[in-house]
């Protein structure tokens, strides 16, 4: 759970999720040997799904709740194109939607990703990738409304899509050692995955690996 989120604090409790059943279909084929496509769709049923809303305690810590019984319907695409050893491309979107029963909102899980992966190897020593990741639909859980009815009704905060630019480049010197240079948000997006939580500006590493 705190691999997933990093902010995660006491929670009441901690259940397994149970995965009840899941059915998957779709398409998948290639054409003119060069591009690969997939395209399927899959219904999920699950008692007790976590997700991570901020405590009323402090808004700064994230805690557990659960839906006992949820459905899960997910829609994918994926495209692919290779060109020889030069040049890769993968991408894949999803889209999501949720039925619960004691949750009033999916909290804190997308309700669509669209990912694009790039990979170019101008010579055999250089590898130069380029990443593009979009997430939508985020939604925290808010303090309690206060005209709410039930202690329940909490207000539903909507944070803006993500668009993350990742660039990183590999450059093999000898067979035992290498330098890289990675750049993260190139963009300097104010990115918020969790709410309350805004990710750095652009990063930038730098490094060298040596193997013994």
């Amino acid at each position: 759970m705190v691999n997933e989120n990093p902010f995660l604090g006491p929670s009441e409790q901690l259940l397994n999720t149970v995965n009840n059943y899941k059915i998957a279909g779709g398409i998948e084929g290639q054409f003119q040997e060069a591009f690969h496509y997939r395209a399927g769709i899959n219904v999920s049923r699950f008692n007790q799904l976590h997700f991570f809303v901020n405590s009323l305690a402090d808004s700064a810590r994230f805690e557990i709740v659960y839906d006992d019984k949820s459905t899960v319907f997910n829609i994918n695409a994926e495209l692919g194109f290779r060109f020889n050893e030069v040049y890769t491309l993968g991408s894949r979107l999803d889209l999501y939607q949720y039925d619960l029963n004691a949750q009033s909102e999916p909290w804190h899980r997308p309700l669509w990703e669209v990912r694009v992966n790039n990979q170019f190897t101008p010579f055999e020593k250089l590898l130069v990738q380029a990443n593009v990741n979009f997430m939508g639909g985020l939604k925290g859980r808010g303090a309690p409304s206060i005209a709410a009815v039930f202690p329940t009704e909490y207000e539903v905060i909507n944070l803006k899509t993500i668009a993350d630019l990742q660039l990183k480049a590999d450059f093999k010197i000898t067979d035992r050692f290498s330098v890289f240079a990675e750049g993260n948000n190139i963009l300097n997006g104010k990115n918020t995955r969790w709410l309350n939580y805004p990710v750095r500006g652009i990063q930038l590493i730098g490094g060298a690996s040596f193997k013994f």
